[in-house]
């Protein structure tokens, strides 16, 4: 994807690039919203599992970040000073890895305040304490849920 964006960015405008890539992101906004909302609804309506419906937003928002990341380095390497760059990238990449580890962070507390707030049942349940590794998946998928799969 680096390669045509690359192009595409030299090639034409920057910020053409980065509003079509702007758009390409309201895609992938709206399709990973329909599949956490509507996941298993997706098979009778689209013919999609909820795995092919995450895995189509994920590839929008693969190609909203594959064209638009070009763009913005390019404008960004443009705008700043030739002896001056070094720095602001370094401080540029440092932000952009606190997000992330800010982001993950926050993505696990989330997760340990829901495990905390599940149900007393949903608790107990423990797949390495039930022996039957069939007993497990009946009691996570159901029965019809195994036969569709086996």
């Amino acid at each position: 994807m680096a390669l045509p964006a690359g192009w595409a960015a030299d090639r034409f405008r920057r910020d053409r690039i980065m509003a079509v890539s702007g758009v390409l992101q309201l895609f992938a906004i709206a399709g990973t919203a329909v599949v956490l909302l509507y996941g298993t609804g997706l098979e009778s309506s689209l013919g999609l599992t909820p795995y092919q419906g995450i895995t189509v937003a994920l590839a929008l928002w693969g190609g909203y970040g594959g064209f638009y990341s070009p763009a913005l380095e390019a404008i960004f390497a443009d705008s700043v000073e030739t002896g001056n760059r070094s720095d602001l990238y370094t401080k540029r990449f440092s932000a952009q890895v606190s997000d992330a580890a800010a982001g993950a962070a926050a993505g696990a507390a989330a997760a340990a305040g829901a495990a905390a707030a599940a149900p007393p049942a949903a608790q107990r349940l423990n797949p390495p304490a039930i022996a039957d590794s069939e007993l497990w998946a009946r009691s996570c998928v159901g029965d019809r849920g195994l036969q569709r799969a086996g």
